[in-house]
């Protein structure tokens, strides 16, 4: 018989644990695919950085670009940076969920591009002897993004498995795997984003000046 809540006090925090049920049964389930996003992650990270200390002319010419790109952003005021770069993360976040069943080329992409920038940015950092601006660059949000990251992409992955199991008329659900990584996304992942938008503004641009 299941149980009886008499007072809104019992509900909600039935309500509670019920969810973080679901959460931590869905985090089990995804340990194997966090475990290879991570490996794709780190492998990318390393390819970054042997990239920018063999081709240092085609670096400078991404960090060009990418500066160009990211100029109209310091014209913006703090909140407005936050939500832009709250945006940014988010719809990367998404499409790397939901474009998962294209054969999970989009979270690969993303995880290899993050990745690779961030090897060639500690290879620069290195190289001009400036690692702990590096690091305080990246640890104050990315000790929360990089995870969030590494989530979206594993979620991605799993779903393009998904489909390559369904090809192969192996049993599997699709569109359940679709839904259970996009709300799994809205529910927790959102929050961190924005979390780590607010500490990326507010906290690590500060302690760089």
């Amino acid at each position: 018989m299941p149980h009886e809540f008499h007072t809104p006090h019992e509900f909600l925090t039935g309500l509670t644990s019920v969810k973080f049920k679901i959460s931590k049964d869905y985090l089990l389930s995804l340990r194997y695919y966090l475990l290879f996003a991570a490996l794709i992650f780190i492998f990318s990270v390393g390819w970054g950085y042997l990239f920018a200390k063999d081709y240092p002319v085609e670096v400078q010419k991404v960090l060009q670009d990418l500066q160009r790109v990211l100029e109209p952003i310091k014209e913006m005021s703090e909140m407005q940076q936050v939500f832009f770069i709250f945006l940014n993360n988010s719809v990367t976040g998404f499409l790397a969920i939901f474009l998962g069943p294209v054969l999970g080329i989009f979270p690969f992409s993303i995880l290899l591009a993050n990745g690779g920038m961030m090897g060639i940015m500690f290879f620069l950092s290195e190289e001009n002897e400036v690692l702990s601006a590096f690091f305080t660059g990246i640890f104050p949000h990315g000790v929360i993004e990089i995870p969030v990251l590494i989530f979206c992409g594993a979620i991605g992955i799993r779903i393009a498995v998904s489909l390559f199991k369904k090809i192969f008329r192996k049993k599997s659900d699709i569109k359940k795997e679709l839904i259970q990584g996009l709300n799994f996304f809205f529910k927790i992942l959102i929050p961190l984003l924005f979390l780590a938008s607010l500490i990326e503004v507010f906290i690590t641009q500060r302690l760089l000046i």
